[in-house]
């Protein structure tokens, strides 16, 4: 029951800082992203992909596959329908371009927004955004292509903004 109120609150608090307006929600994460050395976090080995990172204290990972995990608010992968807006999802894409992905995505996704560039921590990812029909919201991908493969990090619709620059400032290879 816990975790369920948990997990509503936070979505109520995502709720209003989008409807708080643009400049707002801005703000806060500005404000989030310079506190971030103030998270409570945990360090992550992936070894199997040879890199490591640090993630929210209070979240689980859940290594699904040899290529895939979650960021999760719990400690199991919740029914498919849940699962969508409850974790942030790790993907690495083996012999593949970056350009190659951009191009699968925006032809797979007819709601597609945006591609941009973002300074994380040292590295530079493309951000892509597009409307998931499935689940009628926008999806937050941030891509980095490194070593013939490219690290797809799907933002979690439950997730706020420092939980990802968290994660992604503190990557290493």
């Amino acid at each position: 029951m816990n975790k369920r109120l948990k997990m509503i609150g936070v979505l109520l608090f995502a709720v209003v800082i989008m409807g708080a307006g643009c400049s707002k929600a801005s703000k806060e994460a500005m404000n989030e992203l310079e506190s971030l050395s103030n998270t409570p976090s945990e360090n992550y080995s992936w070894t199997e992909q040879g890199i490591s990172f640090k993630y929210p204290q209070n979240m689980f990972i859940i290594n699904n596959a040899e290529n895939s995990l979650y960021i999760n608010a719990v400690s199991s992968i919740l029914p498919e329908g849940e699962n969508a807006l409850a974790y942030a999802r790790f993907d690495v894409l083996p012999n593949v371009t970056l350009d190659k992905v951009v191009e699968i995505y925006k032809k797979n996704n007819a709601g597609w927004k945006s591609q941009s560039t973002e300074k994380i921590g040292n590295y530079t990812f493309t951000k892509i955004e597009y409307e998931d029909s499935f689940i009628g919201e926008t999806r937050v991908h941030y891509l980095l292509a490194h070593n013939n493969r490219v690290f797809d990090y799907r933002v979690g619709l439950r997730e706020h903004v420092g939980d990802t620059a968290l994660t992604l400032s503190s990557l290493q290879f």
